[in-house]
């Protein structure tokens, strides 16, 4: 529990502020779940594809971003203004063996899908995005 108590009217305090270690959208796609959760004090989201899932089928939509781009070592920029997000290259493992993984953006790059390398797609697989850092440029 957190509570926020700011300035000296009691009203206005926010007590009892539950806190969650996992939020998980099910089924965004057919046998995908995304999970987000804080691992490390960093915010995590991944991809849960449960057998026979497309990874194809695993994207995230960017809207209102000013710029999309890849860096050099794989990782997602997202710039907002001033703001930019990035998010290591990704990493994916099935069964505890690592699967290859990058980030793809497409011709109009406010979608960002993911290009898995080849693994036993009769298993379930997690693709692991890190969201390395927020700062204003």
């Amino acid at each position: 529990m957190s509570h926020y108590l700011h300035g000296a009217d009691r009203e206005k305090w926010i007590r009892n502020v539950r806190h969650f270690g996992q939020v998980r959208l099910a089924s965004t796609a057919p046998a995908i779940d995304v999970v987000f959760h804080g691992r490390n004090g960093e915010l995590e989201y991944d991809f849960e594809l449960g057998a026979g899932a497309d990874p194809n089928q695993a994207r995230i939509v960017v809207e209102g971003a000013d710029a999309v781009t890849l860096a050099g070592d794989g990782s997602l920029q997202i710039r907002v203004g001033d703001f930019v997000m990035r998010q290591r290259r990704p990493v994916a493992s099935k069964d505890g063996q690592t699967v290859p993984v990058r980030f793809a953006l497409s011709a109009k790059t406010n979608v960002v899908s993911f290009l898995v390398g080849p693994y036993d797609m009769r298993r379930p697989l997690v693709i692991d995005p890190v969201i390395e850092s927020s700062r204003l440029t």
